[in-house]
């Protein structure tokens, strides 16, 4: 099985079906994902699907990137894997909590939130 393709812009309307036989020309198509809001269960706009072998991925991206589909241009290419930036995202939130390590000045007591 080949590595997973991101698709972004996605047209709202757009299913897990739909997305299949978007790809389906391009190759066999393992899985096909319309991504939902979880409160709203409505799309959206991105979609991940895979592929039986990279080179059908290959051919998929270059076919589908930057095409038009349902009044929308489509963003097509490879998935990065969440392993790969998960160290980012530790050194992204580790500065937030600063406020945190201050001291309130002496005399004062420490207010947080609203009054």
């Amino acid at each position: 099985m080949g590595k997973t393709i991101q698709i972004g812009n996605l047209p709202y309307s757009v299913d897990d079906r739909d997305l299949a036989r978007l790809f389906a020309p391009h190759g066999s198509v393992h899985s096909a994902k319309v991504c939902v809001h979880f409160d709203t269960g409505l799309s959206t706009g991105v979609g991940f699907v895979e592929m039986d072998s990279d080179p059908e991925g290959e051919s998929a991206i270059a076919a589908l990137n930057g095409r038009p589909h349902g009044g929308r241009i489509l963003a097509v290419c490879w998935s990065k894997p969440c392993s790969d930036s998960h160290e980012t995202r530790q050194e992204m939130f580790g500065p937030m909590n600063i406020a945190d390590e201050i001291a309130p000045p002496e005399g004062k007591p420490e207010r947080r939130g609203l009054p």
